[in-house]
């Protein structure tokens, strides 16, 4: 047992100690003691554009400079902050996809893929890099999960993001196209057994073996649209060999990748993994301030090939009109007026004119659930704006705002709020630190609450 108690870790599956021991043989005997004594971390990550007064958070996470540690767990549910989208609670160890972005050589505006983005910790780190520039893909293949990606990223308010529901094969026909593609593959979770003791119940030995095989075949389906000198960062949240360095060595075997070193202090005790000339990197808990993470960057040759753009035609999407410029006129701000596109049912969008031949690309061959930021619909000559614009940090809105207490906030997110103090009938945003929680419409003695109902809070709020 390599100097590590049998009795100790009982708890643990003895294929699953042995497969540690392999993989990691210096950091087992710790890695395997943090898995059943020590308790999770717990992290979030701020919005760099939307500023609050957090007075929860206990230190940074040093390989990202919006990340925080938290001593205690806040019910984030009754948090309004958190409704308003000024943090994501991210795993900690997963953040360092911070630091690996900034030493990678990509053009100033890429087209980027989150191939298995739900719930979307990754995608809002993704849009934070971009910050504005070029535009990401956030995909989830099980509709359900792409239902929260969505809300998620909606939450989180960027423009230069599009949603889709596709499985990875359906991307082979963009092919070239992508500067960068994550791949955050589903595994056999053993990174995540501290956070969730049931994980270690179902885990098996043919599971990894299972995992393993999916993770080559997502590979095999997406690589095709990953551009020549792109990179693609694959990674996973276990620590075997098989689904993580040796599974590396099969894609630059295969489609003769060039593996590519990340430098990482020293201090943050990850693991560099070398194996078959591929490196990969692992956090280790009992090591690093984090759960299991293990990633690797490779990036395809270069040849002799331009990438395969095919300029691709909307057929419901089109600009506004006249007439319609000047309905949206009392709302959007005229900055944002030249980058409204309009379906032929009615839903108004904002998305970047430079980037709508890539829309209009997804629109034809992928199944795109969200597309920049949904103002409303507009019909005829009334316009009813959408949750979506009352959540973005970006200067949209003409709309009037309304502040609301902590006590008032949770009263409107779980709909019990009756009326606000408000000298005009008026559609209103309601605000919370100045942050966005979606839309009422004063009536004077009552207001409309039109928080979808799918984001209402359900549990107590404890407030009598």
């Amino acid at each position: 047992m390599n100097n590590i108690d049998q009795n100790k870790n009982s708890v643990l599956p003895i294929e699953f100690i042995a497969l540690v021991q392999d993989a990691l043989p210096v950091q087992a005997e710790i890695l395997l003691e943090s898995i059943q004594h020590d308790p999770p971390s717990l992290s979030i990550r701020l919005h760099p554009h939307k500023g609050a007064d957090l007075h929860f958070t206990d230190h940074p996470v040093s390989w990202c400079p919006l990340g925080q540690y938290l001593q205690d767990r806040p019910v984030f549910t009754l948090d309004p902050l958190f409704q308003a989208g000024a943090y994501y609670v991210q795993e900690a160890s997963s953040m360092v996809l911070c630091h690996v972005l900034s030493q990678l050589q990509l053009p100033e505006s890429p087209a980027v893929l989150d191939l298995c983005a739900a719930p979307g910790g990754k995608s809002t780190l993704l849009l934070d890099f971009l910050n504005g520039k070029g535009h990401l893909v956030a995909n989830e293949v099980i509709k359900s999960r792409a239902a929260v990606l969505v809300d998620n990223l909606v939450k989180w308010g960027y423009a230069n993001c599009c949603i889709t529901n596709n499985d990875p094969k359906d991307f082979t026909q963009l092919e070239n196209h992508f500067d960068l593609i994550l791949v955050d593959a589903p595994c056999s979770g053993e990174g995540m057994f501290r956070k969730d003791h049931n994980a270690i119940a179902e885990w098996s030995i043919d599971n990894v073996a299972l995992c393993a095989g999916r993770q080559q075949r997502i590979i095999d389906d997406v690589l095709p649209a990953l551009k020549e000198g792109g990179y693609l960062i694959y990674s996973t949240c276990t620590f075997n060999q098989q689904e993580n360095i040796s599974n590396v060595a099969e894609y630059v075997e295969k489609y003769k990748l060039r593996s590519v070193e990340i430098e990482l202090p020293a201090a943050w005790n990850m693991v560099e993994i070398s194996a078959h000339n591929c490196k990969g990197y692992q956090c280790v808990p009992g090591f690093t301030r984090g759960e299991g993470y293990f990633f690797s960057v490779l990036q395809k040759p270069m040849g002799n090939n331009d990438p395969d753009f095919k300029q691709g035609k909307a057929h419901k999407l089109r600009t506004i009109n006249k007439a319609e410029k000047s309905i949206l006129d009392l709302w959007i701000n005229p900055d944002y007026l030249t980058d409204v596109q309009i379906h032929e049912n009615g839903d108004v969008y904002y998305f970047p004119t430079t980037l709508t031949p890539f829309l209009f690309l997804y629109l034809k061959m992928l199944h795109v659930k969200n597309a920049g930021i949904k103002l409303g619909k507009l019909n005829k000559t009334v316009f009813t704006p959408d949750h979506s614009v009352a959540l973005t940090h970006l200067p949209i809105l003409k709309s009037p705002k309304i502040e609301l207490s902590k006590d008032d906030a949770l009263r409107y997110l779980n709909k019990t709020l009756s009326q606000v103090n408000h000298p005009h009938n008026v559609w209103l945003v309601v605000t919370y630190q100045n942050l966005g929680l979606g839309w009422i419409k004063n009536l004077g003695n009552r207001i409309n609450n039109y928080l979808p109902a799918h984001l209402r809070i359900h549990m107590d709020i404890g407030i009598r």
